[in-house]
């Protein structure tokens, strides 16, 4: 174990901001390879380690990226600080550990460990695993969940960037009441489609069920006196799996086409990321398999989640269409915070589990 809680520690103090994550995929390569691992890189930098051959093939699957911001790296009070710690180094470096403890023995099938990049920035990574040839039978993402929960579904997400041009050029604030203002318009646009998500069937009975639209980046004008003629904003909108993207963006293209027929308004966007929601059914051998071990080794109680957030889970399971689901130890609240951190005891808990759903799920 000793072992095992070094590997983390050294891994979260290899800064892996996304998008340079070089370093310490190199890192993680290097020490796959000592444990005994078949060790490759994909064209995109996904780092992949395979045990075994043969079927069934488990993926175990997390990334290796982490949002910006340093934490000094500190092993206080049986807590490991560091940027990564939970999200999602903690989820990768238990998968690495647990499959680990199956190298040189028998087992039925094959392993794939993998460290995907760019998570929290792109789909570059996760769509370049998505190309492999073999097919997988069963997926585990890596997130964290708590040592006793299992996330068997999670929101889709649209990412939009649009632009609304009034078409009159800058003008005095004074001539508000004959010329139109940008930002104004943009509010406008929000506004209807706050109302129409209010209704059904975008409204469920929890916040879940619910779609969440937000605006999240706003830019308009030059001058505190200056009616702005263009203003730009980027949206992020979360939807459960029982809405599609597509019930969506038809809402908004009513709107906008509303919006430049009877008011004149050019409105424009880009679509950045369309990802759907998921589901895993609750009763499967992938599920079951990972609550008896949490069950096993814990005695606790196992819940299944549904995360409001998006994640690989989601692309993994809609994609392959194949048994998907999410689980990893920490604190999710911890993640992206100034102070994440991860139990060292949670973090050790993990491997134990992954290494007995292991068993299960490959020898049953």
């Amino acid at each position: 174990m000793k072992e095992e809680i070094e590997l983390l520690q050294q891994s979260i103090e290899i800064p892996s901001v996304s998008g340079n994550e070089r370093r310490f995929s190199l890192f993680l390569s290097k020490k796959m390879v000592e444990l005994g691992y078949e060790v490759w890189s994909d064209p995109a930098g996904n780092i992949i380690g395979q045990i075994g051959s043969g079927t069934p093939v488990l993926l175990l699957a997390s990334h290796l990226d982490t949002v910006a911001g340093m934490i000094p790296v500190e092993l206080k009070e049986g807590k490991l600080y560091g940027r990564g710690a939970v999200d999602a180094k903690g989820s990768l470096i238990s998968m690495v550990c647990a499959a680990a403890r199956y190298i040189g023995k028998k087992f039925l099938g094959k392993i794939i460990v993998a460290g995907i990049v760019e998570e929290e920035s792109s789909l570059r990574g996760i769509e370049e695993l998505l190309g492999i040839a073999e097919k997988v039978d069963y997926a585990v993402f890596g997130e964290p969940s708590s040592i006793d929960r299992i996330c068997i579904a999670c929101k889709g997400r649209i990412h939009l960037h649009l632009t609304f041009q009034v078409g009159f050029g800058s003008s005095h604030v004074s001539s508000s009441e004959i010329n139109k203002n940008a930002i104004h318009e943009s509010i406008l646009f929000w506004n209807q489609l706050k109302n129409k998500m209010q209704e059904k069937p975008f409204q469920g009975k929890t916040a879940y069920f619910s779609v969440e639209p937000n605006i999240t980046l706003i830019h308009g004008g030059i001058a505190t006196n200056i009616l702005p003629d263009i203003c730009m904003l980027d949206m992020d909108i979360r939807f459960p799996s029982g809405i599609n993207s597509a019930q969506i963006l038809k809402i908004i293209e009513d709107i906008i086409e509303d919006s430049q027929t009877l008011r004149g308004v050019q409105i424009s966007y880009e679509l950045l990321s369309q990802i759907e929601g998921y589901r895993a059914e609750k009763d499967t051998k992938l599920v079951n398999s990972l609550k008896s071990a949490i069950e096993t080794v814990t005695n606790f109680d196992v819940k299944l989640l549904r995360k409001a957030g998006t994640n690989f889970m989601a692309i993994i399971g809609n994609t392959w269409q194949i048994p998907t689901i999410s689980y990893g130890p920490g604190n999710p609240s911890m993640e992206h915070t100034p102070t994440e951190y991860i139990e060292i005891t949670e973090f050790q808990k993990a491997i134990d589990v992954l290494e007995k759903f292991i068993a299960i799920i490959l020898t049953e």
